[in-house]
């Protein structure tokens, strides 16, 4: 698998076949973090990499920062929704109840923060990669097995992965965003006591 990550001047090339960063920036001005940090509605992507002993390793890209993990993106994902109360499994486990996706499912780390993530490839390889939903603003055909997301922020990556999947994925994370918001509004409204029933004082 192979990536470039380019914001304003500076452009990262990443391949699977390379030992270090290709960069005008050098490898150690990157922060690495041996324990997964916290994923927040900053993050637009976990990005699988190989670092120079072939060991799994993420390059998680921020709006404003990148760093890496010593571990793959699904353990670090899989950290993140623990810190929400669950798992990766338990997040899977919730998609295919919602809408019954099973093949390389969508998930959300928190709903109320917006955090939903599909993967590229299936979760078990330490080469999947997972993007933040919210965070694309456009995807193009770069070549028959070969997709750039453009984000939002400016930042692009490229994946060995076919357009069609690609869209596949974004399309399947929507359908799950707008069937799960659908219960939760649901919850809101109708289930869900009111503010007044709490705060009312009690008649003596």
């Amino acid at each position: 698998m192979s990536f470039v990550v380019s914001f304003f001047e500076e452009v990262w090339y990443f391949s699977k076949e390379a030992t270090f960063f290709s960069s005008r920036k050098d490898e150690n001005m990157f922060n690495f973090y041996t324990d997964p940090p916290e994923i927040t509605p900053f993050t637009a992507a976990l990005v699988a990499r190989r670092d120079s002993n072939n060991k799994a390793m993420t390059m998680v890209l921020e709006d404003q920062e990148e760093y890496a993990v010593g571990c793959s993106p699904s353990k670090v994902m899989d950290h993140a929704c623990k810190y929400f109360g669950s798992s990766l499994k338990g997040r899977q486990d919730g998609t295919r109840d919602v809408c019954g996706i099973t093949h390389k499912a969508p998930i959300t780390i928190d709903p109320l923060s917006g955090m939903y993530f599909f993967p590229t490839i299936s979760p078990s390889s330490s080469q999947c990669t997972w993007i933040a939903h919210s965070h694309i603003e456009q995807v193009q055909r770069k070549h028959e097995y070969g997709t750039e997301i453009i984000f939002l922020n400016g930042k692009i990556i490229e994946l060995d992965i076919s357009y069609g999947s690609m869209i596949n994925q974004i399309q399947r994370t929507a359908q799950f965003r707008y069937l799960l918001n659908n219960r939760l509004k649901f919850l809101k409204k109708h289930i869900a006591p009111s503010e007044s029933t709490f705060s009312s004082t009690p008649q003596i």
